[in-house]
């Protein structure tokens, strides 16, 4: 699926993934670490990368070590030029406190590089370093560049799944029918639950008595424009059909 490609003075990296996509979350591992600074791919933003360091240690390995610079937050990389410019560990700050730090060990493999053998990841809830949660991975198995079938990726949501995607940026919920209630932001924004979204059209969930009134008094003068327009034009017709 992935290929890291080759990693030159700008920081960019060679080829292309068969369809890109750039909504990959900066804690995804594997993708990061796969396609580290593609900006095809990456949600790195390469254009704001500095060199901090050109030659910290870590772990006994030489690296150069990467911010991406923000105004609150922002990023280091630690990158080793002996791994194929693999990334051991990323940190991410806001104001200048951790939030989050994932360290990563790599294992050589005799055709495709270095790939990920293990990694742990720790997210701090403030300055303090109050933890939120941490994990530990080890690779069991891996296979490289293999070929999977489209269907492999093709996702079908059982009826009452919510869901958001994220390349058309929509919400949506499945019905018992299988098809798609589509949720707006707003509704979300009122404080729509699951129950408000499954009983009501589209748009409509948590909507105030009074906008639903509105709605209504509005409605009902439109339908009763249109029935007026169509009696007119009817009457007009009967009118022109008695003179002829």
């Amino acid at each position: 699926m992935f290929d890291r490609g080759n990693f030159d003075d700008t920081f960019h990296s060679a080829g292309l993934i068969r369809k890109p996509v750039k909504n990959i979350d900066g804690n995804s591992l594997l993708s990061i670490h796969f396609r580290p600074f593609a900006k095809e791919f990456s949600p790195v933003d390469v254009a704001r990368l500095k060199i901090v360091d050109p030659s910290a240690i870590l772990n006994g390995a030489r690296c150069i070590v990467l911010e991406e610079a923000g105004s609150v937050r922002w990023r280091r990389f630690w990158v080793v030029p002996d791994q194929d410019m693999a990334i051991v560990r990323h940190a991410s700050y806001f104001r200048d406190a951790l939030t989050f730090q994932a360290d990563v060990s790599f294992k050589h493999h005799e055709k495709h590089g270095w790939i990920p053998d293990s990694w742990s990841t720790v997210r701090f809830r403030n300055a303090n370093k109050e933890i939120i949660d941490s994990s530990t991975c080890k690779v069991v198995d891996a296979a490289v560049n293999i070929s999977l079938a489209p269907s492999t990726f093709e996702l079908e949501f059982p009826p009452g799944t919510e869901a958001y995607d994220h390349r058309t940026r929509t919400g949506f919920i499945v019905k018992p029918d299988k098809t798609e209630r589509k949720v707006l932001s707003v509704e979300k924004e009122r404080g729509a639950t699951f129950t408000d979204l499954t009983n009501s059209p589209v748009g409509m969930a948590r909507m105030p008595k009074q906008h639903n009134f509105a709605v209504l008094y509005i409605v009902g003068i439109f339908l009763g424009v249109v029935v007026l327009a169509g009696l007119l034009a009817r009457g007009q017709w009967l009118h022109h059909l008695k003179g002829v």
